[in-house]
């Protein structure tokens, strides 16, 4: 169960991450 919480929170964090270093303006969402 954690495993698959681990990968998603994973994937958001690097999505959001990217999101962030295209866009530095764009306000944090989470």
């Amino acid at each position: 169960m954690h495993d698959s919480f681990t990968d998603i929170e994973l994937i958001a964090r690097h999505r959001i991450a990217e999101r962030a270093r295209y866009s530095p303006r764009a306000p944090k969402r989470r």
